[in-house]
């Protein structure tokens, strides 16, 4: 049974003390000095210790590699992510795996190390509760981007400490809950996975196959789009659109970039999650200049236009502009003509995704060429049954994105029960004096 106890009722025979009297920080590459420099050692860069504490063990390397330049650590440390934004994330690990018991990896990990391993395991939880990552994102210093949890932080953290025998036991009792926790939500976070291959199935048969199942089909000789209906038209967008490019005036002449003169929308690389998260574009993060208008070949393309990106790791992603705006020279802008919706043209664009990863394949900076751009070919229907698949779609999405949205707000609730429990249980608000009677 969990007794939940308030919060003046830190259990009496528990201590107050600083986390650098019960445990080490950073320990001396010292350590390994008398191995030999071609011994195999674990590495591991800070993408591949994850939020959930999760690690990927796989890269090895000679130590001679790394023993400079590098964070070291072994076996029954903890890693602890220092940097903005992986330490307000939680990134982080009890190590447990590392080949010959020693591993080296980003410069942006502390390593917490005590000799008692129940102790360890405890401590793992401690860095992981919210207090301590609240307290910690107070005192990091550096500039944006570049901020730091210190040493000093970790070193002097006041930790609620339960005496020994308690240690290994809430520890395990935050294993158990966290992981029954963790399948629930990795369990939802398949279901919205799904769910988005849904709404990417519903877009791709609409634009392309229509809303009548007895409709005659023909093919349309592009591999992507497959069969279309007899009736419809297969053709380049450049002859149902007008291509529209931008440009970007020099950062190097400030004239161009003086504040308050930038007032033009600009649609560029900074737009990524806007692009990413919405339809249509209302606004975008920097501004252009009647300047830097006036000394480039950007230039104003209408509202209405589809908008998307043609370079990048997010080539594809597109909306449409409300209202007039110029264009950075990594979007292209497609202003339809009478002949196509602009929501249509948005969703053949979302149903080429693939298509755009495949023209971009193997590049090292992913870009869709001009010459792929100016051939880009959309089944085009008449304009009636545009507007009657563009409705079909829009009800649909939306039951979807009701679906996902609900489930998102069941995996935060699920999320802030695991941090708050582990707060609990790190600050003596959880008994568990019977389970280690019994």
């Amino acid at each position: 049974m969990i007794t939940i106890l308030s919060s003046s009722d830190i259990l009496q025979d528990w201590q107050k003390i600083r986390l650098k009297r019960i445990a080490s920080l950073n320990p001396s590459k010292k350590e390994v000095a008398s191995l030999p420099v071609e011994t195999k050692v674990t590495f591991l860069p800070m993408e591949v210790v994850s939020e959930s504490w999760e690690v990927d063990y796989s890269q090895i390397r000679p130590l001679e590699e790394v023993r400079n330049g590098y964070t070291y650590f072994r076996n029954g440390d903890i890693l602890l992510a220092k940097i903005t934004p992986c330490f307000e994330n939680g990134k982080g690990a009890l190590v447990n795996n590392c080949i010959n018991g020693v591993g080296f990896g980003s410069t942006e990990f502390h390593v917490i190390r005590s000799p008692d391993f129940d102790t360890t395991r405890f401590l793992s939880y401690v860095v992981r509760s919210h207090r301590f990552k609240v307290e910690g994102e107070g005192m990091m210093t550096g500039t944006a981007g570049q901020k730091r949890v210190s040493d000093d932080y970790v070193k002097n953290f006041e930790v609620f400490l339960p005496p020994q025998k308690l240690r290994g036991s809430i520890a395990s009792f935050l294993d158990r809950k966290t992981a029954a926790i963790d399948i629930l939500i990795a369990k939802k976070q398949r279901l919205i996975q799904l769910l988005e291959e849904k709404r990417t199935a519903l877009i791709n048969q609409a634009v392309t196959k229509g809303l009548n199942p007895n409709a005659l089909m023909k093919d349309s000789g592009i591999l992507w789009i497959g069969k279309v209906p007899e009736h419809w038209n297969v053709k380049r967008l450049k002859f149902v659109c007008r291509l529209e490019t931008g440009h970007t005036p020099r950062k190097s002449e400030a004239i161009h970039w003086v504040p308050g003169e930038c007032t033009i929308p600009w649609v560029s690389l900074n737009d990524t999650k806007t692009l990413e998260a919405n339809d249509f574009i209302e606004d975008t993060k920097l501004k252009i200049s009647e300047s830097g208008m006036a000394n480039s070949s950007a230039h104003i393309i209408e509202a209405g236009a589809v908008v998307f990106n043609r370079d990048g790791a997010r080539v594809g992603l597109a909306a449409i502009i409300t209202k007039p705006m110029a264009v950075s020279q990594h979007i292209i802008a497609w202003v339809c003509g009478s002949e196509v919706d602009n929501r249509f043209i948005l969703h053949i664009i979302y149903a080429m995704t693939l298509e755009l990863r495949r023209i971009t394949a193997g590049a090292t900076i992913p870009t869709i060429g001009m010459d792929d751009v100016k051939s880009m070919v959309a089944p085009i229907p008449p304009i009636h049954e545009q507007h009657e698949i563009i409705s079909h779609i829009i009800r649909q999405r939306n039951l979807i994105d009701q679906i996902t949205a609900k489930i998102s707000q069941q995996i935060e609730k699920l999320q802030e029960y695991r941090q708050s429990l582990i707060t609990a249980a790190v600050t003596g608000k959880i008994d568990l004096r019977e389970e280690v009677a019994a």
